[in-house]
């Protein structure tokens, strides 16, 4: 379990020396005195004071109050030793650290009591690494977190901007995408919630997922795939498995990949339809016309 102890109290004011017991006494008479006022003026106003109300006496005496309240609560968990001393975070290894320690806000020296799991998880979830995390406290002093990363998946390209993604279609981060550029890429709208169906079906066909370059979602209901060769397979809308095993028996028989195409076309299942690259002559010929 890694300690983010330190990282917390960087920047954290340090810790203020515990009161004396002769402070203890004037800490509970400041609640009472805080209580005992809050009930006069919920009884004021039960017996008709709507003009305290009105005119902000109300508000501005109940916020004083709860000052007192909170300042009276922070110094008996001091007491009691029922302060945040230490975090520990289990299970980051790609998350950045900083960000989880502010997403948690769990500041060495805070009332053990005023930290908010529920909350603090909310904002973890936010963090586009975390999939799942669960937090406890540990009385008297310590917070115990618990992270489950999401696992990168395929990298995602929606017009200009690239993102890797799990396996959900979930964007994780759209930084450091360099050491992710063995991964799968798929482009198009939509294309990050396709892409596991996708890549199951091609990885089943280890040569033809080897020499896989892209993957493109096109009009959000059917693939186009770049092999390595540049060649592009258009694959149907319906029944993309056996196009697949079409395009793999093509590939075992034929060495269909490493023929002078430019484009195969299975969507449909009763014929092959292929484009020829153009030889460079003709290239040529037609760069002179224009």
């Amino acid at each position: 379990m890694r300690s983010l102890t330190a990282l917390f109290r960087r920047g954290a004011a340090a810790a203020a020396t515990p009161p004396r017991r002769a402070g203890r006494s004037r800490t509970q008479r400041r609640i009472i005195g805080a209580v005992v006022g809050g009930l006069a003026l919920v009884a004021a106003i039960a017996g008709g004071g709507a003009y305290l109300w009105y005119s902000g006496t109300v508000n501005r005496t109940v916020a004083a109050a709860m000052t007192e309240v909170g300042a009276a609560f922070h110094a008996a968990m001091t007491r009691g030793g029922l302060v945040i001393a230490e975090v520990k975070v289990k299970g980051i290894a790609q998350a950045d650290p900083e960000a989880v320690r502010i997403a948690l806000a769990a500041t060495p020296g805070l009332p053990i009591f005023a930290f908010d799991p529920a909350a603090a998880r909310a904002r973890l979830l936010q963090l586009g690494w975390v999939k799942e995390a669960r937090i406890q406290r540990r009385l008297p002093n310590a917070i115990a977190v618990e992270i489950d990363e999401r696992t990168p998946f395929a990298l995602w390209q929606s017009g200009r901007e690239m993102k890797l993604i799990d396996r959900d279609g979930t964007v994780i981060t759209a930084e450091h995408l360099g050491r992710y550029r063995d991964l799968p890429l798929v482009v198009g709208a939509g294309a990050a919630q396709e892409a596991a169906v996708l890549v199951a079906l091609v990885s089943a066909q280890p040569e033809l997922f080897r020499r896989m370059r892209a993957a493109t979602w096109v009009s959000e209901r059917r693939w186009n795939l770049r092999f390595d060769s540049g060649l592009d397979v258009r694959l149907p809308a319906e029944a993309p498995a056996q196009a697949i095993l079409r395009l793999a028996a093509l590939e075992r028989d034929h060495g269909i990949l490493d023929r002078k195409l430019k484009a195969i076309d299975l969507r449909m299942s009763d014929r092959l339809i292929v484009q020829l690259l153009e030889p460079a002559s003709a290239r040529n010929e037609k760069g002179k016309d224009t």
